[in-house]
């Protein structure tokens, strides 16, 4: 044999070892999933799916169940009373839903029974939590579809279930040696609480209050940024140097999650205000855009202007990036007054953090949210391709700031307000001498200054240990 023949017969043998080598980590990681069974139901997380007659079953990678259609549903338990407890078929991002009748709820949307399935689809069901916020306790999806999926569905991810496009995307294409491999830190999540914490349906397609009220209690906080440090934490988990074996069953979780997310994009969820602050719905679809490849989700997130990041941060007039929400000098002066208003205006002079810094209020809330994307970032730099890049600086920027400073509040030539709410435009705010510009001043917060350095509601002491450890390696080329 020739050495050119030699040398691709090299080549393919190692490839072929590849592939049984993650087969086997797949066939390992998804122990149990790969057998199909005929039976007349399936139940997950106290729902259950009865059918007509038995129909071939089997779990997708994640554990979600799977059954081929066409399928005739005759009841899914608990039942559904015309108010609580209802269903949809490939819940939609726009307009009403049918999930509970306490939110913007249209009980067409919730089919009647028997209901026969056919094609590709996701027949989700909720559990209502007896409260008015959030309204759901838990979720679950079963998959109608119309021929087994690859290895009996072990082989792939549940397809999203949002929408009516349901791309099986499979495990095998797993950029899994894009994943840093650092050592250790203490404190630090184990893999399998990370697997636990991604394991259940996280509903997340409908925006402001009512996407808010349709978060499942038993799997996500209603609160968003309650559930960034689950986010942080799981990408930097995986970062860790464990056997990719021993990683697979929490990335499974973790990318599944990113998949709901990414068609929820497609489909046009942008996570605006209106159900509290939306910090952190970046990285799990970033990560799994990257992990998968998925190139138009790549390109979709790097263009995107919509998150958290790019809506809250600022370049002030001394070149300082700056926290608060686009405003107006007068609303801002309302809140510092009398508290009327958003808590979160930006100074509408350009030289300190909004709001009442004193207060610190919502910055204090989402800027470790910001603190652990960023880090994931600088980690695993290959992030960057699905994330804005003007974003991206300008949260980085912030984030080094609130680390080694905290709150800024000086210097600020502004005068501060006085007690006395009819001095406005006479002792501090706008300067009637001289139109546009504000009353000069010792600054209106100075005590804040510094305040709540490296701070935050929802601190994660291992996105603080990995920050510590490797944040200024990793920059300058070191340890991966």
């Amino acid at each position: 044999m020739g050495t050119g023949k030699r040398r691709a017969s090299h080549v393919w043998q190692s490839a072929i070892g590849s592939v049984c080598l993650f087969a086997g980590i797949l066939t390992s990681s998804v122990a149990g999933l790969a057998d199909t069974v005929a039976q007349k139901s399936v139940s997950q997380y106290g729902i259950t799916w009865e059918f007509d007659r038995e129909y071939t079953t089997g779990r997708f990678a994640n554990g979600d169940w799977w059954v081929l259609g066409p399928v005739t549903i005759t009841r899914i338990t608990p039942d559904f009373d015309g108010r609580k407890n209802g269903w949809e078929v490939n819940p939609a991002v726009n307009g009403k839903q049918g999930l509970h009748a306490g939110a913007d709820f249209d009980s067409s949307l919730v089919p009647s029974l028997p209901y026969t399935a056919r094609g590709t689809v996701s027949i989700v069901k909720t559990v209502a939590s007896g409260r008015e916020m959030p309204l759901i306790k838990t979720a679950a999806v079963l998959t109608v579809v119309e021929t087994a999926p690859e290895a009996d569905g072990s082989a792939v991810f549940r397809p999203p279930y949002v929408g009516t496009e349901k791309p099986f995307y499979r495990v095998a294409d797993l950029k899994t040696g894009l994943l840093p491999a650092y050592p250790p830190v203490s404190p630090m999540p184990t893999l399998a609480s990370i697997e636990q914490t991604f394991s259940g349906l996280r509903l997340d397609h409908k925006d402001g209050a009512i996407g808010r009220a349709l978060r499942p209690q038993d799997s996500m906080s209603d609160y968003q940024p309650a559930n960034t440090p689950a986010y942080n934490e799981g990408a930097l988990r995986l970062m860790v140097n464990d056997d990719i074996k021993e990683k697979m069953p929490a990335l499974i979780k973790y990318i599944q999650h990113g998949i709901d997310k990414i068609h929820t994009i497609y489909l046009g969820q942008t996570w605006p205000d209106g159900g509290g602050h939306q910090p952190g719905h970046r990285i799990v679809p970033a990560f799994t855009a990257v992990l998968l490849d998925l190139p138009h989700a790549k390109q979709m997130l790097r263009e995107a202007t919509f998150f958290h990041g790019s809506r809250w941060f600022w370049r002030g007039k001394n070149g300082m990036v700056l926290w608060g929400q686009p405003s107006s000098e007068k609303a801002y002066w309302d809140y510092i007054i009398a508290g009327r208003g958003n808590r979160s205006n930006r100074d509408p002079y350009g030289y300190i953090d909004g709001g009442k810094v004193t207060e610190g209020a919502y910055q204090v809330i989402t800027s470790q949210a910001h603190k652990g994307e960023i880090l994931a970032t600088i980690l695993m730099p290959a992030l960057k391709e699905a994330w804005n890049p003007v974003e991206w600086q300008m949260v980085k920027e912030y984030v080094e700031r609130w680390v080694s400073v905290g709150q800024w509040a000086q210097p600020d030539p502004i005068a501060p307000y006085d007690g006395k709410p009819e001095n406005y435009g006479v002792t501090y705010g706008p300067d009637p001498k001289h139109a546009g510009q504000p009353i000069p001043g010792a600054g209106r917060f100075p005590e804040a200054h510094g305040t709540h350095k490296d701070g935050g509601q929802y601190r994660s002491a291992f996105v603080a240990a990995m920050w510590d450890a490797y944040k200024e390696k990793a920059e300058k080329g070191g340890v991966r």
